[in-house]
């Protein structure tokens, strides 16, 4: 249940540990854990979690929005920019410009499947519930047996998200990736695709995607996201820009262009893109940032990357007070 207010609790800590007293139980709770930001505490949530037969308490913290890392000078300029391509071998595949990184996948998912199918056999030869007969003990055993081996494997990915996408975060000003439409991506397709769509939910491209973006833009990075239609990073020479309709084929993992001879990996090449493109050094029609709507085709800065900065700050400041010290709210537990 949750307290929409601050009445009814009220919590001790500096943002680590603590205690937090519920006024209308009378009782006081311990705290274990540090938040990565603290304020003033304006709503408590509490949560009961099956599988692990806990209490959690999430709380959402006013805080004060970062003051952006390069100021509002004229001379604003971003240090350093990373492009990345979210995968099912590889999950990421960087490029800043100086090296190639690739990150594997972890497949913490199809790690415990084989232990989970296990479960879920034996289950199946309990009595499970129905109308009007209740669920043996042991299929209730059996039950939260399988719950705590899902929840365990989907804790691991999280934790293993949180630790890539913050070294990025810290290493990097921009990151570059293309705009990905995850649901259609996992959309049912037969046993063909049962494989990829495990794969692409171990990994969890939408949520590496919004920690990426929400831990750059807090120390007052940039983001951008092309839309993969107009771009077409997999398809497209990074060398001369020539778009080849034949390596939308998933299992061309090697492309060799037929137009310049440029040969690159699949991952590499589409990063390669995206990093030229926010560079402004992609050859070919439609690779500029004013045709992919990141600028105004009338604006008198065009294909300046400080002055996407700028208004994407202006645009986050307008729709708060007004004021550059609107406070945010951040969910911490």
């Amino acid at each position: 249940w949750t307290y929409p207010a601050r009445s009814g609790w009220k919590v001790n800590s500096t943002g680590k540990h603590g205690t937090v007293t519920l006024n209308d139980l009378g009782i006081t709770l311990k705290m274990r854990g540090q938040a990565k930001h603290w304020g003033v505490p304006t709503t408590l949530t509490l949560v009961y979690k099956p599988s692990r037969r806990q209490w959690f308490a999430s709380f959402t913290v006013e805080v004060a929005i970062p003051e952006p890392k390069f100021g509002s000078q004229s001379d604003l300029r971003y240090e350093s920019i990373v492009a990345y391509d979210l995968g099912t071998e590889t999950a990421l595949t960087l490029f800043d410009g100086a090296e190639f990184r690739e990150i594997t996948n972890p497949r913490f998912t199809q790690r415990s499947e084989e232990k989970i199918r296990r479960v879920a056999r034996l289950k199946r030869r309990k009595r499970a519930p129905k109308k009007g007969v209740k669920a043996s003990r042991r299929w209730k055993k059996i039950h939260r047996r399988e719950a705590q081996l899902q929840a365990k494997a989907a804790r691991q990915r999280r934790d293993w998200q949180h630790k890539v996408t913050s070294e990025i975060a810290c290493r990097y000003d921009v990151g570059v990736t293309e705009k990905l439409h995850v649901k259609g991506m996992t959309r049912k397709g037969g046993k063909r695709k049962a494989g990829l769509n495990k794969s692409i939910l171990s990994v969890g491209f939408g949520t590496l995607n919004q920690m990426i973006t929400y831990k750059i833009e807090q120390k007052g990075g940039l983001v951008l996201m092309f839309p993969t239609q107009t771009l077409k990073p997999s398809q497209r020479c990074p060398k001369c820009g020539a778009v080849h309709k034949e390596w939308a084929d998933l299992s061309n993992r090697y492309h060799v262009c037929s137009a310049c001879g440029f040969e690159v990996p699949r991952d590499r090449g589409s990063v390669m893109v995206m990093y030229n493109v926010a560079t402004n050094r992609q050859p070919g029609l439609g690779t500029s940032l004013v045709s992919l709507g990141c600028f105004s085709s009338t604006s008198k800065s065009c294909g300046s990357m400080k002055q996407l900065g700028q208004r994407k700050r202006l645009k986050s400041c307008r729709q708060g007070d007004g004021a550059s010290e609107t406070p945010s709210a951040y969910a911490v537990g």
